[in-house]
């Protein structure tokens, strides 16, 4: 077996046709194949929210998730949700509740992603019954995209949510309309990946 040897510790290793990297870390000017996850983080959040009056525009649900180090020359984001929406009860009970990704301020949907309609979102769900302060919608979407912006605002990523209606009716995350906490329930998963190109 070889090996490449520096001052008494073995760095790297061959066996046959295999070189392992035995020791030492990466520095900061390591260029990563196409495809490999450089970092990650996730937020996980159990607390519950809620928002009333006209959702027609779209605001932040306060789950948000940065990811701990500067980002490489030309990665990309990839970014993974799930979510419990609940709402009140009422006759509002057709009415979605859409969900997106924000990044650097902007919606990647129409922005980052100019295929696809900002108004939209990534996911909705919602009711098809009347007794919709019972109900619980579950949100889920993940998408690839090209972070802007520098700094912080560049590898940090927030859930926003909306509804496609003016209506004056309260949506709840991780929680249904009933007051009951027996409706309680959940969490908002947000995870961000920095994925070399």
């Amino acid at each position: 077996m070889a090996s490449f040897t520096m001052d008494g510790t073995t760095i790297f290793s061959k066996s046959g046709s295999d070189i392992t990297y035995a020791n030492g870390t990466l520095g900061s000017g390591t260029i990563f194949p196409a495809g490999h996850i450089i970092q990650m983080n996730q937020t996980i959040d159990q607390s519950t929210t809620s928002r009333g009056g006209d959702k027609s525009a779209w605001a932040s649900t306060g789950v948000s998730c940065a990811l701990p180090n500067s980002l490489k020359t030309n990665s990309k984001l990839f970014v993974t949700y799930s979510a419990v929406v609940g709402e009140e009860g009422g006759s509002h009970w057709a009415i979605a509740t859409l969900m997106t990704i924000f990044q650097n301020g902007s919606n990647v949907c129409g922005t980052h992603l100019t295929n696809l309609n900002a108004t939209y979102g990534l996911s909705n769900t919602g009711p098809d019954n009347s007794g919709n302060q019972y109900f619980r919608g579950t949100h889920s979407a993940s998408v690839l995209f090209t972070p802007q912006g520098t700094g912080a605002a560049q590898r940090t990523v927030e859930l926003y949510w909306s509804s496609p209606a003016v209506n004056s009716y309260t949506v709840y995350l991780n929680t249904a309309g009933n007051t009951s906490t027996a409706y309680d329930g959940g969490a908002t998963i947000l995870t961000v990946m920095e994925i070399a190109q």
